[in-house]
This record gives C-alpha cells, sequence and structure tokens, in this order.
C-alpha cells in the first residue's frame, strides 16, 4: 500500500449552535478501498437540534437518530473508500459549495 500525507481542511463554527465539518482525504491511492484511498466528512455537532435519518434504496428508514445529540455533542462521519469513490464524493461537495455560494442561499448570522 502507498502511503500518502492525508490532507484536512477543518471549518469551525461560529457559535456552539453551528454544525463543524472536517473534510479529510489521501487523495488518489492508485485503485480500489484496498489501496487506502478514502475521503472521510465528518460533522461535529456541539448544541442545538439535530436529526439524522439513513434511507435504503426505497425510501424506507433503516436509521432514525432523532435528536442525536440531546445529551451533550455527537459526531456524523461519512467515508468514500476507494480512487474513484473519493473523487466523484469530493468533486460533488466542490459543486454543492459552488451552487450554495451562486444562489446565496444561507445567510451569515452577522448580517
Amino acid at each position: 500500500m502507498k502511503h500518502k500525507q492525508t490532507e484536512v481542511i477543518q471549518i469551525k463554527p461560529e457559535i456552539s449552535e453551528h454544525i463543524g465539518i472536517d473534510y479529510e482525504t489521501t487523495g488518489c491511492m492508485g485503485g480500489d478501498a484496498g489501496h487506502g484511498a478514502y475521503t472521510k466528512l465528518k460533522f461535529y455537532i456541539e448544541n442545538g437540534a439535530t436529526d439524522v435519518t439513513i434511507r435504503d434504496e426505497t425510501g424506507k428508514v433503516i436509521f432514525d437518530g432523532s435528536n442525536i445529540n440531546s445529551n451533550g455533542s455527537a459526531t456524523i462521519e461519512i467515508s468514500a473508500c476507494g480512487d474513484w469513490e473519493s473523487a466523484g464524493f469530493t468533486k460533488n461537495l466542490k459543486l454543492l459549495g459552488l451552487r450554495l455560494l451562486n444562489k446565496e442561499v444561507i445567510k451569515s448570522s452577522n448580517h
């Protein structure tokens, strides 16, 4: 397995009710998950109401984490493993960010 420096980008929350985000990746490592490539998105929830629901392809709920942080902080992690999976995950996160910026759907709490 190749060894490569892992890149981590952190977005820390401005206030405790905001969600912090980490983006972590090894970049491409030359193949599928067994080659060590991964891209991970972590959400840090310190305070405030947050629900997590995971559904299967039919829409059936397979995990219901209603109010997951009612007893303190929580972390949610999503990982894509393998070169193609990591590249697609990163590409779509970038596209989402660009669309959010262009639409200006999110306003700063300091306006």
